[in-house]
């Protein structure tokens, strides 16, 4: 009996506390509906076109402003770089310059050094072959005159004293005289009347 009577205040117990339950439901499913109520019937504004164009104006001038202040920007920033990168190149140019007229010096002094040691042999050997041509030993004078030849064979000076050693070993010895004939002939083709030449000329047709 008193089992019953429990279980009959379990089950009053229980509906009491479901009834809320369904009221907050259906509160808030009323206020859902309310609310999107209220938002269907929300008014927006509308504009002229008078005001539209106005807008858009106001726009575009933003646009213009901000794209100006954005090229300033880039100018301001860019300049700098350039200047930095035209110097960079700008040395690099001078530089090279500067190893090119270094390596144009060092070149035209080992140009110098070949030459003067070229002229020093050239001298020695004509030095050499007139202390043999004043000796009578001309055929030592025309080897040491040959020696020379090889190395500068446009030489006046080289020419000139080879021609000598066989006009006067023509005279004395009466050999090569073909050869001191052609050989002052050429010189005289080559370098003209020289004084000294045709002292030569007159030697070898005095014979």
């Amino acid at each position: 009996m008193s089992f019953g009577g429990s279980v009959q205040a379990m089950i009053i117990s229980i509906r009491n506390n479901a009834r809320p339950k369904k009221n907050i439901f259906r509160s808030r499913k009323k206020d859902h509906v309310n609310l999107h109520s209220e938002e269907s019937s929300l008014e927006y504004k509308t504009v002229s076109e008078t005001e539209l164009k106005q807008i858009k104006k106001k726009i575009r001038a933003n646009a213009l402003k901000e794209n100006r202040k954005l090229k300033i920007w880039v100018l301001i920033i860019s300049i700098p770089i350039l200047i930095g990168i035209y110097f960079i190149v700008q040395n690099r140019i001078d530089n090279f310059h500067e190893e090119k007229r270094i390596e144009a010096i060092e070149k035209q002094k080992a140009i110098d050094e070949i030459e003067l040691t070229k002229e020093n042999k050239i001298l020695y050997l004509l030095k050499d072959g007139t202390k043999w041509l004043n000796a009578g030993h001309y055929k030592n004078a025309k080897t040491q005159y040959y020696k020379a030849y090889k190395i500068e064979s446009e030489d006046y000076r080289i020419n000139y004293a080879n021609a000598k050693a066989y006009v006067l070993d023509c005279i004395e010895n009466n050999v090569r005289c073909i050869t001191a004939e052609r050989m002052l002939k050429g010189l005289k083709e080559k370098y003209g009347d020289k004084a000294e030449i045709l002292d030569l000329e007159q030697l070898l047709e005095q014979k």
